[in-house]
């Protein structure tokens, strides 16, 4: 088997990766684009993509929309990538010192309004 042969071939993830910039896009217009995402913290990004999982039922019954919902995921990780990488060219040690006492209250606040316990 040669190299080639263990990749998806380059129309295939081209499409893919193609599909899910334009997803960012799309969320980019919908939710105002880096100065909305930079208010939210690594733990919202977990709370945004388990959402999305969670939509994803089994047994998978339209591989179409399973392919939509994988590309919102996608979108969504691009998206918390580029927030972390906006962070680090500010505080290279992000999310640690003041970035994760901000993380810290942020979770305590939320887990109060929420009436979650530790």
């Amino acid at each position: 088997m040669s190299s080639n042969d263990q990749y998806p071939t380059t129309t295939s993830r081209s499409k893919a990766i193609l599909s899910i910039l334009e997803e960012r896009e799309a969320q980019d217009k919908q939710w105002g684009g880096p100065t909305h995402d930079d208010e939210h913290f690594p733990a919202d990004w977990f709370h945004f993509i388990n959402r999305q999982l969670g939509k994803l039922a089994l047994p998978v019954k339209d591989v179409t929309s399973f392919r939509r919902g994988l590309v919102k995921i996608g979108a969504l990780a691009v998206a918390a990538i580029e927030r972390c990488d906006r962070a680090l060219e500010h505080s290279p040690d992000f999310p640690s010192g003041k970035i994760q006492n901000q993380i810290e209250s942020y979770e305590a606040e939320r887990r109060a309004a929420t009436g979650e316990s530790d």
